[in-house]
């Protein structure tokens, strides 16, 4: 979604529409794979809905026609063990990802703003303990940079029991190790009997690594980094310049 199909606004292109019916038309099935929150995935592409399988919060749920098909729940003590370590870093605010919701316990406009671009259910609390939900993922958003602050600051306790994967340059999400996109692929290419050569993924940043792996058509965008380009076969024009949809229509569609 964010620097792949999404512009530099964070806006779907008009055309989508119109390329997603004759996907549609041709069987095509269409995986939207993201590290946002299922209930905001499903609010932007709520017109079309039931043709669509979600791969949410970086592969920590699936959903297909609002039934779950996969989730990979954290344990809820080790989580409050990580919340309080989290906490303990300068700079950073988090999100507990919920199946249900998102909870938070900041109230400060340029968090919510924030928050609000990846999550449309949230909750403030005070106190993460009570919460009554089953959780997936946790976010950080790192005012400091992922890479220099937050990641380092947990890496060495926590990199061997969960995944900590920069999904941006100020967002770090934490799950557990067997789930990513592209276990989420995967399963889904199980389920749906399609093969990694009939599989067509693209990536912008490090939390697009496994799925593109999932894909023999895996194509980076021109606006990834250079670590996350070498797990790509191809590249794709920038998220400013169309690129998803100008392969889909070259590669898929042009016969």
């Amino acid at each position: 979604m964010d620097g792949t199909l999404l512009d530099e606004n964070g806006e779907l292109n008009k055309e989508f529409f119109v390329i997603f019916k004759r996907l549609v038309e041709k069987e095509i099935k269409f995986v939207v794979a993201s590290g946002r929150q299922y209930n905001k995935l499903s609010s932007i592409f709520k017109s079309i809905n039931d043709d669509i399988i979600y791969i949410a919060e970086n592969g920590t749920i699936v959903k297909y026609r609002e039934k779950e098909l996969y989730s990979s729940t954290l344990d809820r003590e080790e989580t409050m063990d990580l919340v309080k370590d989290i906490k303990d870093i300068d700079g950073t605010f988090l999100v507990l990802c919920g199946k249900n919701c998102a909870y938070t316990n900041i109230d400060k406009k340029e968090f919510i703003t924030e928050i609000e671009k990846y999550y449309s259910s949230y909750k403030i609390v005070k106190d993460f303990t009570t919460i009554e939900d089953e959780f997936i993922k946790i976010a950080v958003y790192d005012t400091k940079g992922v890479l220099n602050n937050s990641l380092p600051a947990l890496s060495s306790k926590w990199k061997n029991k969960y995944q900590l994967t920069a999904s941006s340059l100020v967002w770090l999400d934490i799950y557990n190790n067997e789930a990513n996109k592209g276990v989420a692929i995967n399963m889904i290419q199980k389920k749906f009997k399609i093969t990694p050569e009939e599989t067509m993924a693209f990536g912008d940043y490090y939390n697009d690594v496994e799925m593109l792996k999932a894909a023999y058509h895996s194509y980076a965008m021109e606006n990834a980094p250079v670590g996350v380009k070498k797990h790509a076969n191809f590249m794709a024009k920038s998220n400013m310049e169309n690129g998803v949809l100008e392969v889909i229509k070259r590669v898929v569609l042009s016969n």
